[in-house]
């Protein structure tokens, strides 16, 4: 099995343990058996929780994450790269959004924001709940949600 396929299993079990039951109650034990993964397997690809959890943000907020990954364990960037990227996300999507808004016709603005609202809770959606579930983890990335 190729390493892309294994993170993306250990992306979905881990984003959704860290929505219900959270980061604190999830267990590197109950990702890799939601990732059909051996622990010791997970440890090679993460040293910490944290940095799977910063593997998580990271591979939301750039689709193509994953496809760069070459070498265990991750090496991901520090926390406050993590800032600097989600307020540029942010800042793009909220452009995005103006756009949209700004179109002439009101009726058919009104139906692409939905669509694009929709589109962009797919794509972060993850991102958005587990910041919501525990809003302890990390008061900056709450802040800017």
């Amino acid at each position: 099995m190729d390493l892309q396929r294994k993170l993306n299993r250990v992306l979905n079990s881990a984003s959704s343990l860290f929505i219900v039951p959270g980061f604190s109650e999830t267990k590197m034990q109950d990702i890799a058996k939601g990732a059909n993964l051996a622990v010791g397997t997970l440890y090679s690809m993460f040293k910490s929780k944290d940095d799977l959890l910063n593997f998580i943000f990271a591979a939301t907020l750039n689709s193509d994450f994953i496809n760069g990954i070459r070498s265990l364990p991750l090496k991901i960037d520090p926390e406050n790269q993590l800032l600097i990227d989600t307020k540029a996300v942010y800042k793009a999507e909220t452009k995005n959004m103006a756009l949209i808004l700004n179109q002439t016709d009101n009726d058919a603005a009104f139906e692409e924001m939905i669509n694009y609202l929709f589109k962009t809770f797919n794509r972060y959606g993850a991102y958005f709940l587990i910041l919501e579930r525990n809003p302890q983890m990390n008061p900056q990335l709450l802040t800017l949600y």
